[in-house]
């Protein structure tokens, strides 16, 4: 049970630590206003803004923060089914919890109050000095090619080793594009480390709300007009401006199994 009192507006903090499982969140009955992705807020970057949704979809290693207003009737949090794909998984729909009225909950109001008291009294988050403005146009093009065979998985064609050469070298100050390709018949999500990126378009169609992120689900490959198999194409903006960011990090797909 997660206590919320009738009319009262609650902020929740999602994080997806599983290994490969996706959670699509839903509130029975109730729209999410969703106010942050992977550490950001929405409305940082110029344009975007908070979206009123059904469900947030939050692909392993991804964060979300949304709120939710409570009603009369307890209201379940679900994960909705999601698919992965013909040879990805099929994770079932399953219920997490209840949001219910916790007026008569012994202890509930003075438990609440603490919280937030704490809460106000931490320090303020250390956020990049470029995520409220639009990036510039990229220095460098690259390509990330996801694949994999029923020996593992690779980036354009190689095998991940711990001793091999960093695959691309970015010059601190600027930002790149990265064209991801998925050459496979499952969803596999994209994540890098230390920076974070605006996604531009997906199989070419521009992206229309842009927010920051450092997670994104790259979709299966699809049918070409001549009936072959084509990759799916997701662009994105990696930003390296901010001179704090340096050294030796990974970006990696994200199926820990």
């Amino acid at each position: 049970s997660i206590g919320i009192k009738p009319g009262e507006t609650e902020l929740i903090r999602v994080v997806n630590a599983a290994s490969h499982r996706h959670f699509d969140l839903a509130v029975d009955g109730h729209q999410l206003q969703l106010i942050a992705q992977d550490g950001v807020p929405l409305n940082l970057y110029p344009g975007g803004h908070t979206a009123l949704v059904n469900d947030v979809l939050i692909p392993p290693a991804s964060r979300a923060e949304f709120l939710v207003t409570g009603g009369r009737a307890p209201a379940a949090l679900i994960s909705k089914c999601f698919g992965s794909g013909p040879i990805g998984n099929n994770d079932p729909e399953v219920a997490l919890g209840v949001f219910t009225d916790d007026t008569h909950w012994p202890g509930a109001s003075a438990a609440k109050t603490e919280s937030v008291r704490r809460v106000a009294a931490l320090p303020s988050v250390l956020r990049s000095p470029f995520f409220s403005s639009r990036m510039p146009a990229p220095v460098q093009k690259r390509i990330v090619h996801f694949q994999e065979d029923d020996d593992g998985l690779y980036i354009n064609g190689q095998a991940y080793s711990a001793t091999s050469p960093s695959m691309f070298t970015a010059k601190a100050g600027t930002v790149e594009e990265w064209t991801i390709e998925n050459d496979t018949q499952e969803v596999h999500v994209f994540h890098i480390h230390q920076v974070h990126f605006i996604v531009e378009s997906v199989n070419g169609v521009p992206n229309a709300s842009p927010r920051w992120l450092d997670n994104i689900d790259v979709a299966s490959e699809g049918i070409g007009v001549a009936g072959q198999l084509i990759p799916s194409q997701t662009k994105v903006l990696i930003d390296f401006r901010d001179p704090v960011i340096r050294g030796t990090f990974v970006f990696h797909c994200h199926i820990l199994d």
